[in-house]
């Protein structure tokens, strides 16, 4: 029972007495008297124990309750008031709706504590009778076992006396629990613990009162009749009718109160086995000592606990069975994976889900908030560090830090033991404590499925199986799986498992390497396993044993089942659109050779085609090629399930109901993977790179929403497959140095199903915000086909448009525009100027110019552009819509009335086409709607409030599908504090800003072009709140940052004009009219550079007004003044909102 309740409008009845007094040092004494029996009997008892064997669990379990017994005496004794005279009366039982002082409330308490400690003082007093009269002797150790061994045997035989011990064991346990609740719920009356009350803290208490209510009921239901040595305990009768009036009241209380909460959050490396057995007295001592009991937070401290030994001995097991067990005693639990400091920032990120973070990359600042949601949080949680095994990865970092929470570490590193932290029990090693023979013969029978009860004979045979795996627990139940299926039986497991050892290649552990003997053990029978599948020759073994070599190169963790399902179903789909491809590029090959050196070139680019060609099918997997077949689809669905049923019932995977993803043991994964010669293994990773292609869709296929979420779940198996082939390759590589063969060795043959692949992967990374891998990987694939196919080539166009964007994202339009310059110009040659190719780029180079702040040149291209591509495609087309709402951001930058409401018709427009075609989650519709919003703003304040609804759908939906460090959803969040600003919420909009700028810091760094424009805007938030000051320091900084960005025209890109423009406010508004001034003039100076010659910009027009009028007010001799009554204040140009000052 250990929760705090800090507001329980209650009493307890404490008997039938009218007038039952007591006092504190009556109850100090009570408690000293029991607490020294307790520690008489537990010596007694253990010392019993180690000479009566067959009554050990008993004894056992009796000395666990007195001993606990002995501790809460500890703990009723520190609670009990100080005042030296306090009267402890009982009152009748009042209703729910009784109004009592605190100090009644205490009362009555500690009445009841004063009944509890009486009845187990009778109680252990009635044990210790009971056990000198069977065993002989006093308070010290039990008569010489030479005649009273018989005798103790006898007589616990008898039923009269194991029904007493039943009894007392039973009515001490109802004891316990009632004096731990009843020691929580005055512990809540303090008032020093008042602040931490809270509903679920209530809810959490209920339960505990309900839960004992119904144990006491059933067990004085198993209790039968008494005993005439044992009279019905008046205790365990006061004590449920106790409970029950508790119950009912919580029950009582108004229905919206929620009362019965369970634990929230539930995550753990993995299913426990239904094989799991043993450990059972290290998982009970753990409970003991490992999770907090009640007491005031700032007494509590951080709990970490460390369980290492060689891979495969159950460590994670043990800590799953752990959190499972005790699921009820934490709000929440959580894991992360340890193996290297990726996967600590990954796994974080999951949690970091929780509390609204990031999907889909894995960062510094991410891992910060998750670990500050987590040391935040008040009730209690444990935290899962699963396979810590790099000793170079500091784990303290990746604790939340303060006073709470418990923390559970495997680990094969045993200097990580010294992350032992506030627990009373020392590390558990499960190198030194594997599994005891008999816990490993019974796993070992159970994971067989031989039923019991298990005679000799069977216990016998597999105790030797045991013994020659070691007794480690992975192992055991992968033998197990093999007698299951089987592939062999008890009888002749060691003949066979020594015939497949014969045969093992695995070459990364050498049978006689002593630190790894434990690993050997599994690994042989991983082999075993391996090869039974291999010589079963079916093609479902076959299947098997070919995607078990395929998970070996992805990624261990969460391989959706959904990769080999979209493997196959995509064949269909990018057949039909490659034969459109192949038809496009006939058409155009008719029209782009105009000379003889075009014929030349392109004959030769023939000849390159030709040698690169494929010298084989693509390697995939038997069933995976088979299903992509025409018409195959749906069967080889079927086929990959069965094959993976193969592996799942083999132990060689395990599957996720939930998440409908697999997994593997770390030790499985590695083994999968290096019991392969490096040729194959060269040939596997290449395989699973393919594999895991095929599940992704190149645009103008895979744009749905639903497409989106897949390719962020990728990430990791994207890494982990480029990362394998990277380091074989190296391998490789060197081996070949050592020999002559390398002199006529010339690098690795690119076919084109590697440019697919490189292509898809860049995808992925693009998705999830890795630009520059991104734009690495589609740098060398046009080059490539530039080579190969010549740049005017539909599929060189289309590759070239796609490493533009990842120039333009990786805030580098210079290289971007360049690339679209080129584009353009062969596709005005072969295509012509109507071609939709042509009119596509000449839109992302409008889009390009905008972002480097040219924006009369970009207003001319896109309008260029949207106009073709509405004759050439319609006006519903995706291109035309997206193509329309780039125009819209760069009309609305001329900031005339004409043109904020041109831009918000062609947003509205291009946001309700997109929507229709794809729904409310598509990106290309998040960004029109988001571009809706900031127009919406500067149209008038009576939009204001409408914007700020479109604003916070988009940030919210971001935040669902990406997460929150994704650069759309930290995009999002600045627009949200602009709205947040424009409906007078400017701390909302603060706090939303530092939270993002934290992220986008550490992602991009502080110069970057979005960072600076999101201190802009932080800035923006400051003048709100009119802290003057500090906006004028972060606008001054931003101005200077924005000075020299790569975007830049001049001093003056856009970005920086808006700047200008809020810091010129701020000064005003601070009372510094001269600087105001000053950078009005600045300004005004900008924005002619960036307009036509002759044409002067909205801005400078409203500038020069503001400008006047401060000249004025300057004149009249009120300078550093805001305003005199004659003269009105001056009007600054709305940047990002209608606004007033």
């Amino acid at each position: 029972m250990s929760h705090l309740l800090a507001y329980a409008p209650f009493v307890l009845e404490s008997g039938d007495a009218d007038d039952q007094m007591a006092d504190p040092f009556s109850i100090v004494a009570g408690v000293a008297g029991l607490s020294d029996v307790c520690c008489r009997l537990v010596s007694y008892v253990q010392s019993l124990k180690q000479d009566v064997r067959t009554i050990s669990s008993q004894l056992a379990a009796l000395t666990e309750e007195i001993e606990t017994l002995r501790k809460l005496c500890q703990a009723v004794q520190g609670a009990i008031p100080t005042s030296t005279s306090v009267s402890l009366r009982s009152h009748s039982t009042p209703t729910a709706g009784d109004k009592q002082t605190a100090n009644e409330k205490q009362l009555f308490l500690w009445s009841f504590v004063d009944g509890c400690v009486n009845e187990c003082h009778r109680l252990v007093e009635r044990l210790h009778v009971l056990l000198v009269q069977v065993c002989g002797g006093d308070t010290g150790a039990p008569a010489s076992p030479s005649g009273k061994l018989a005798r103790l045997k006898t007589v616990f035989a008898r039923r009269s006396v194991d029904d007493d011990l039943n009894r007392l064991h039973r009515d001490l346990g109802i004891q316990h629990g009632t004096l731990n609740t009843l020691l929580a719920l005055i512990s809540a009356q303090d008032g020093r613990l008042a602040h931490i009350a809270n509903l679920e803290s209530i809810a959490n208490v209920a339960n505990d009162v309900h839960f004992l209510r119904r144990r006491v009921e059933s067990q004085t239901l198993l209790g039968g009749t008494t005993s005439p040595q044992t009279p019905s305990s008046p205790g365990s009768r006061d004590a449920l009718a106790a409970l029950e009036h508790l119950d009912i009241w919580f029950n009582s209380m108004p229905a919206e109160t929620p009362l019965r909460v369970a634990n929230r959050y539930f995550d753990i490396p993995q299913a426990v086995s239904s094989y799991y057995v043993g450990r059972e007295d290290l998982l009970r001592e753990l409970r003991d000592v490992f999770i907090q009991p009640p007491g005031p937070l700032h007494k509590q401290r951080q709990r970490r606990f460390v369980v290492h030994g060689i891979g495969g001995s159950g460590k994670t097991q043990f800590c799953c069975k752990f959190a499972e067990e005790n699921r009820d005693s934490f709000w929440g639990v959580f894991y992360i994976d340890g193996s290297s400091k990726a996967q600590l920032e990954q796994t974080l990120g999951r949690i970091g889900r929780l509390a609204g973070l990031d999907k889909s990359t894995a960062n510094e600042s991410s891992m910060n908030a998750a670990l500050h949601w987590l040391s935040a949080e008040q009730r209690r949680w444990l935290l899962i560090i699963d396979n810590a095994d790099d000793p170079s990865i500091p784990l303290e970092s990746y604790f939340p830090k303060g006073n709470r929470g418990h923390i559970l570490i495997t680990t094969r590193v045993p200097g990580h033991s010294i992350h032992n932290q506030n627990v009373d029990l020392q590390p558990y090693n499960f190198s030194s404590r594997l599994l005891s023979p008999e816990e490993a013969t019974n796993l070992l029978l159970r994971a067989a499925s031989r039923p019991s009860p298990w005679d000799v004979t069977w216990r016998k045979i597999a105790h030797a199986i045991t013994e020659t795996l070691g007794y480690l627990s992975l192992a055991i139940c992968l033998a197990g799986a093999a007698i299951r299926t089987n592939l062999c039986d008890l009888n002749n497991f060691d003949e066979f498992y020594d015939l497949s050892w014969q045969q093992v290649q695995y070459s990364s552990y050498a049978p006689d390497d002593s630190d790894h003997k434990f690993e050997v053990c599994a690994v042989r029978t991983w082999e075993m396993l391996y090869l039974k599948l291999e010589t079963e020759n079916t093609q479902r073994s076959r299947d098997a044993t070919q995607l078990l070599n395929v998970f070996a190169f992805l990624h261990r963790e969460n391989i959706p089942r959904e990769l080999l399902e979209r493997a196959l179903a995509n064949a269909d789909l990018e057949t039909a659109q490659a034969e459109k491809d192949n038809q496009q590029a006939a058409f155009e090959s008719q029209r782009q050779i105009t000379s003889y050196f075009d014929w030349l070139s392109s004959k030769q680019r023939s000849l390159l085609m030709f040698l690169f060609r494929p010298r084989g099918p693509t390697p995939f997997p038997d069933a995976i090629r088979w299903g992509r077949m025409h018409g195959n689809a749906r069967k080889g669905v079927l086929r990959v399930k069965q094959a993976l049923s193969e592996l799942t019932q083999r132990s060689l995977i395990d599957y996720n109901e939930i998440s409908k993803s697999y997994t593997m043991h770390p030790i499985v994964h590695k083994w999968a993977r290096m019991r392969q010669r490096l040729s194959r293994q060269s040939l596997w990773a290449d395989t699973a790179g393919m594999v895991l292609s095929a599940s992704i869709l190149l645009p103008p296929l895979g744009l749905e929403a639903e497409d989106d979420t897949y390719h962020l779940s990728l990430l990791p198996h994207v890494k982990h497959v480029q990362a394998c082939r990277e380091a074989i390759s190296e391998e490789m590589e060197a081996k070949r140095a050592l020999t002559w063969k390398s002199r006529l060795h010339f690098g690795e043959t690119l076919y084109a199903e590697n440019l697919v692949m490189f292509g898809k992967f860049s995808l992925v990374y693009m998705r999830s915000g890795g630009f520059n891998e991104a734009e690495r990987l589609l740098t060398f694939v046009v080059d490539t086909l530039v080579r190969m196919l010549g740049p005017h080539n539909s599929r060189t166009r289309r590759v070239s448009l796609a490493l533009s964007d990842a120039h333009w994202l990786n805030s580098k339009p210079e290289d971007a525009a360049a690339l679209q310059v080129r584009q353009l110009t062969l596709c005005q040659k072969h295509l012509g100027p109507r071609h939709p190719d042509t009119l596509r780029v000449m839109s992302k180079l409008g889009h390009t110019r905008w972002q480097q702040g040219q924006l009369s040149g970009a207003l001319e291209l896109q309008r260029q552009a949207v106009q073709g591509l509405k004759s050439s495609l319609g006006e519903t087309h995706q291109d035309t819509l997206i193509a329309m709402d780039q125009l819209g951001r760069t009309v609305i930058k001329f900031y005339r009335r004409a043109d904020i409401e041109e831009a918000y018709q062609l947003h509205r427009t291009a946001m309700d086409g997109l929507r229709a075609l794809h729904g409310p989650d598509h990106a290309g519709a998040l960004d029109a709607q988001e571009s809706v919003s900031r127009t919406a703003l500067l149209l008038g304040v009576d939009y204001a409030v409408q914007a700020e609804q479109l604003m916070a759908e988009v940030l919210q939906r971001r935040q669902s599908r990406y997460g929150k460090t994704n650069p759309m959803t930290l995009l999002a969040m600045v627009n949200m504090a602009i709205a947040k600003c424009a409906i007078q919420q400017p701390k909302e909009a603060e706090d939303l800003m530092r939270e993002g700028l934290l992220v986008a810091e550490s992602m991009y760094g502080i110069s970057h072009i979005a960072t600076a424009w999101g201190r802009c805007i932080l800035g923006l938030t400051l003048i709100q709140q009119k802290r003057y000051n500090e906006a004028e320091a972060v606008l001054e900084e931003v101005s200077e940052t924005q000075k020299s960005m790569a975007a830049r025209r001049g001093n003056f890109h856009p970005d920086r004009l808006g700047t200008l423009t809020e810091l010129a406010r701020c000064y005003y508004l601070h009372g510094k009219m001269e600087e105001s001034i000053e950078t009005c003039d600045e300004a005004i100076r900008g924005l002619r550079s960036i307009s036509k010659p002759g044409v002067e910009h909205a801005l400078s027009a409203q500038l020069k007004m503001a400008r006047a009028t401060m000249l004025l007010h300057l004149e009249q001799g009120s300078s550093g003044v805001l305003y005199t009554p004659a003269l009105a204040p001056p009007v600054f140009p709305a940047i990002n909102f209608c606004q007033s000052d």
